[in-house]
C-alpha cells in the first residue's frame, strides 16, 4: 500500500422389574418356589407377581444382550405357558394385574414387548393399552393383544389403542414365537432409525449452530472492512492499493485532488504515470537502483519511506513523503503495495 501525503506538517429410584443379577427373570415380590423335575426353578404365586429362575450355569452376559417381553395375564397358569414358549430366546418377566404392568413398563428397565391379556379384573387389557399409549415413556412400546379363542373382541379397537397384533389361546408356539420375533424385529429397526435420526439431527444442529457463528463473524469482519474503507476513503493522505508491478487497483479521493487523476482513468495504469525522473530535491538518480531499493525493503516485511518529487497530470510537479508497505498472502508471497 502507497501512502502519501504534501509536505506539510439427588432423585427417587424406579421400582419394579429389573431382573436381579445372573439367574432371575421376573418381578422380585416376594414368592414361594419349589423343585420342578428340570432341575429349574418354578414360582408357586404368593400375591401378584411372577418369577422365573434359571440354571445358575446360564451366562449372564447372554441374558442381558436379550430383548425384554413383559407378560400381562391375571391368571398365573397362562404366564407360565408363555413363559416356556418363549423360554431361551428373551429375558422373560410377568405381571399378573394391569398397575403391576403399567409399574414395570414404566419403570428404569422397561420391556421391549408386552403381550397382553385382554380381559382381566379390575383393569383389563384394552384400559392398561390406552393407559400405556398415552405416557410417553411407554407408547412406543409394542403391545400384542392375548384373546381366548371364540371370545367376543373388538379387533378394530385394539388397533385404534395402539396395539399391533393379536394371538389367541390355547397358545400355538410356534405362532407366538413368530409373531413376537418379527415386532420385536421391528421395534429393533425403529429405535436403530431413531438413533440414526437423532445423530443427524445432532449433526445437523452442532452445523447450523456452527453456521450462525461463521455468519456472525463474517458479519463483524464485514463491518471492520467497511469501517476501514470508510476510514481510508475519508483520510487526508493519498492511499493507493498496486500489484507488485506497479498497476493500479485501488486509489482514495485525496489521489485525485493530488494527482488531477480521476480514479477511474487511473485504475489498471502502472505507478509511472506520477513519474517526474527526479528524487530527493531534484537530483536525477539511477531509477532502477531506486527501485530495487524499495523492492529489497518491502519484500522482507518492512516499510520503504522517502521523499518523492511527482508529476501531476497537467505536466506539475510536487513533492510528497510516501511509503510503502507490502501485502503478504497466507504463503508468505507479496502480492499487493
Amino acid at each position: 500500500m502507497f501512502r502519501t501525503g504534501l509536505q506539510t506538517p439427588s432423585g427417587n429410584r424406579n421400582r419394579g422389574c429389573k431382573p436381579r443379577p445372573a439367574i432371575e427373570i421376573g418381578v422380585t415380590n416376594p414368592v414361594r418356589q419349589s423343585e420342578t423335575p428340570s432341575g429349574n426353578r418354578q414360582s408357586n404365586v404368593s400375591g401378584s407377581a411372577i418369577c422365573f429362575r434359571r440354571n445358575k450355569e446360564e451366562n449372564m452376559d447372554n441374558i442381558l444382550e436379550k430383548q425384554k417381553v413383559l407378560i400381562v395375564d391375571d391368571e398365573p397358569a397362562n404366564i407360565r405357558i408363555l413363559i416356556e414358549t418363549l423360554d431361551g430366546e428373551y429375558k422373560l418377566i410377568g405381571a399378573t394385574s394391569g398397575a403391576e404392568a403399567i409399574e414395570c413398563a414404566t419403570s428404569a428397565d422397561p420391556p421391549d414387548l408386552i403381550l397382553l391379556d385382554i380381559i382381566m379384573s379390575n383393569m383389563d387389557g384394552y384400559e392398561v393399552c390406552k393407559r400405556l399409549k398415552a405416557d410417553k415413556r411407554t407408547r412406543d412400546i409394542p403391545v400384542i393383544f392375548i384373546t381366548v379363542m371364540g371370545e367376543e373382541i373388538n379387533e378394530t379397537k385394539g388397533f385404534e389403542l395402539g396395539a399391533v397384533d393379536y394371538i389367541t389361546k390355547p397358545i400355538n408356539p410356534v405362532t407366538v414365537n413368530a409373531r413376537v420375533q418379527t415386532h420385536l424385529e421391528l421395534k429393533r429397526h425403529r429405535d436403530r432409525l431413531e438413533r440414526t435420526l437423532h445423530e443427524r439431527t445432532r449433526k445437523l444442529s452442532t452445523s447450523t449452530k456452527r453456521l450462525r457463528e461463521v455468519s456472525h463473524e463474517r458479519m463483524l469482519v464485514e463491518e471492520e472492512r467497511k469501517r476501514l474503507i470508510t476510514a481510508i476513503e475519508q483520510a487526508a493522505e493519498v492511499f493507493i492499493i498496486t500489484e507488485p508491478d506497479g498497476t493500479i487497483l485501488y486509489a482514495n479521493p485525496v489521489f485525485e485532488k493530488q494527482t488531477g487523476y480521476s480514479r477511474e482513468e487511473s485504475l489498471g495504469k502502472n505507478m509511472r504515470i506520477l513519474k517526474s525522473r527526479e528524487h530527493e530535491e531534484g537530483r536525477e538518480e539511477d531509477e532502477t537502483d531506486l527501485y530495487r531499493k524499495i523492492w529489497e525493503t518491502v519484500r522482507h516485511g518492512n516499510t520503504w519511506r522517502g521523499m518523492f518529487t511527482n508529476k501531476q497530470k497537467d505536466g506539475s510537479l510536487y513533492k510528497a513523503e510516501t511509503a510503502i508497505s507490502p501485502i503478504f498472502d497466507n504463503a508468505g508471497r507479496v502480492v499487493n503495495l
